[in-house]
């Protein structure tokens, strides 16, 4: 991709290692196929390995509006993917979170949300 672009590269000094952010990422929609799946992206399309999934997140909207990064809203979903990122590419072992679809609770089955 850009590995000939890079000063790096070009005086022979190495590799680039490549990795993936994925953004605005929906597990519900993924499920119902509706948008790729973080595998179709990583390892079926671009076959770079995956070092975050940012989910798709109000609070992102939230942020920009505020001026804030949204990595500062502790509560955040997007806030919390964005730190085990960060944290990952500094070599730290943090599992994916907020890439499952999370099941529906028993009053949201019954009303169809």
């Amino acid at each position: 991709m850009l590995d000939s672009k890079t000063k790096k590269v070009e005086h022979n000094e190495g590799r680039i290692r490549k990795h993936l952010c994925i953004t605005r990422f929906n597990p519900e929609r993924a499920d119902k196929q509706e948008m790729l799946t973080i595998d179709d992206i990583s390892k079926d399309i671009l076959r770079v390995p995956t070092l975050g999934v940012i989910p798709e997140c109000p609070s992102v909207l939230q942020a920009s509006n505020e001026g804030k990064p949204v990595i500062l809203y502790d509560e955040a979903k997007a806030g919390q993917a964005y730190d085990d990122l960060v944290a990952r590419f500094l070599g730290e072992d943090r599992p994916y979170r907020h890439i499952a679809v999370q099941p529906k609770g028993w009053l949201a089955r019954l009303f169809g949300a």
